[in-house]
């Protein structure tokens, strides 16, 4: 069984094209058609519907990822292993974060990491509260760094506590408070993200049982941002 084969095949449907898939792991489009081809070949039936917008499962390919994405890890966790033994610091580390912890925390960490483990490659994906628990519970990845959220499921170690932060315009009458109660979101306008983006924020109004007066919901942190300097509604942030 050719372990690169699967990987292939697992990049295709993760990416939901060919070409995205060969940039990913460093091959040429057609080196990875011809893999997935060729693993075709091997079980004797389709694994990808190939079309102009893409490419996606078939229902034996789907059935059959979640086992090939769990030989891949065991794999790969087998490689470490025996690199281990020898001594070795090498391998792979696929690690899950929100956009703010990507832009913010993951620059220098990860430059400081390859200056000292230069032999261990970092695969870092950029999601939402709900992507990365699938993510976790799929085993897409090894670890996230993320607010505290079904902890029971993972095993959760705090790095770092945060304060919850209110981001208002300039001339809000509100924007020179040290402070602004939570009850104060039931009756001004705010924008609030998505609960599958991030579930602090309506965690925290559902236990103050306050209800907010939402105007909007946006997913994008830099857009929530850009919408309250145009002063649009104020707006209750987690900010990192």
């Amino acid at each position: 069984m050719s372990i690169l084969k699967l990987k292939a095949y697992i990049a295709a449907v993760k990416f939901g094209s060919l070409t995205k898939a060969a940039e990913a792991l460093d091959y040429t489009q057609p080196s990875i058609s011809h893999m997935i081809h060729s693993l075709e070949d091997d079980y004797g039936f389709s694994l990808l519907i190939r079309s102009k917008s893409g490419v996606t499962p078939t229902d034996n390919g789907a059935e059959l990822l979640p086992i090939m994405q769990d030989i891949v890890n065991r794999y790969e966790h087998l490689s470490e292993a025996v690199y281990a033994i020898h001594g070795l610091d090498i391998g792979t580390v696929r690690l899950g974060a929100y956009t703010s912890v990507c832009v913010h925390w993951m620059p220098s960490l990860l430059k400081e990491f390859r200056e000292q483990f230069p032999k261990i490659e970092i695969h870092l994906f950029e999601g939402n509260s709900d992507e990365i628990h699938n993510w976790l519970e799929e085993g897409h990845i090894d670890f996230a760094i993320s607010t505290i959220q079904r902890s029971e499921e993972f095993h959760f170690l705090p790095l770092v506590e945060d304060r919850m932060m209110a981001i208002l315009p300039r001339n809000h009458p509100l924007s020179k408070n040290d402070t602004v109660p939570i009850e104060v979101f039931a009756e001004e306008r705010c924008i609030i993200p998505y609960e599958d983006t991030h579930k602090d924020v309506q965690r925290i109004f559902k236990k103050a049982k306050v209800k907010p007066n939402v105007a909007y919901q946006i997913r994008g942190d830099e857009a929530i941002i850009a919408m309250v300097k145009k002063a649009w509604a104020s707006h209750f942030y987690l900010s990192y």
